[in-house]
């Protein structure tokens, strides 16, 4: 028979055993969120006329300054272990291919990898330009040459600045002109100074590029961030830089 005393302790002890069991290790599965993470994709190469290649592998990929490295596979896929988490410029590159930077590309972590497709690298254009001729009416920089071997098509860009390190990255002002069936052999392609028309007499240098057909409507194109101006990673270019005089 229970006394009085017992049922008074009887409850509190009960509340007691409840509360201690809840709070025993185990009985609540922990929750916590990794700092790393897995990152998969797909990378597509195709030709300088936009034909898909059937051969997808050996492009690198990399995450920020070697964060992390991977290679595609034939069939373009690509995966990286237990990268750490953070948002990073991804870097995707095949030799004889245009480079693609992914800016700003998230990476989570957590137990589902990052996906990351979308990505297409285009091989650069095979053609050649010799005889080229470089002149300057003091408003327009002028560039004449021939093509070899004769094509189709071309997209030729010539980009000028008072430096000799003058590139499709590093200009003052640029240009640029498309040819559009037939064999197409010679070209002449101009770059306005305007608004800003450097002082007469100025020694400038002027570099040209061909760009790939695929990407003759900018598809492939992108804005870097780090130079803050389009860019056709599709360009290859044609020989060293030209002097002109202003």
């Amino acid at each position: 028979m229970k006394t009085d005393n017992m049922k008074k302790i009887s409850i509190p002890f009960v509340l007691f055993l409840a509360l201690a069991a809840f709070a025993m290790p185990g009985c609540e599965k922990e929750k916590t969120v990794s700092l790393r993470g897995d990152v998969i994709g797909f990378v597509k190469l195709i030709d300088e006329k936009g034909n898909p290649q059937r051969d997808n592998g050996n492009a690198k990929v990399t995450v920020g300054e070697n964060v992390a490295t991977s290679t595609t596979e034939a069939s373009g896929r690509f995966e990286m272990k237990n990268v750490p988490v953070g948002t990073y410029t991804m870097t995707f590159e095949r030799e004889g291919y245009s480079v693609k930077k992914q800016f700003n590309q998230l990476l989570a972590g957590g137990n589902e990898p990052a996906v990351v497709t979308g990505i297409t690298l285009v091989q650069f254009p095979t053609i050649a330009a010799s005889d080229i001729k470089v002149t300057s009416d003091g408003y327009f920089v002028t560039a004449t040459g021939t093509l070899n071997p004769a094509v189709d098509f071309y997209l030729i860009r010539l980009y000028v600045n008072d430096s000799s390190n003058v590139s499709n990255e590093h200009y003052d002002f640029q240009g640029g002109s498309q040819g559009c069936c037939g064999s197409l052999k010679g070209f002449q392609v101009s770059a306005s100074s305007y608004p800003v028309a450097p002082p007469r007499n100025t020694k400038l240098y002027v570099a040209l590029y061909a760009s790939s057909q695929a990407n003759s409507g900018g598809t492939y194109s992108y804005y870097d961030y780090t130079s803050n101006r389009w860019i056709d990673p599709t360009e290859k270019k044609l020989g060293d830089p030209i002097e002109v005089i202003f």
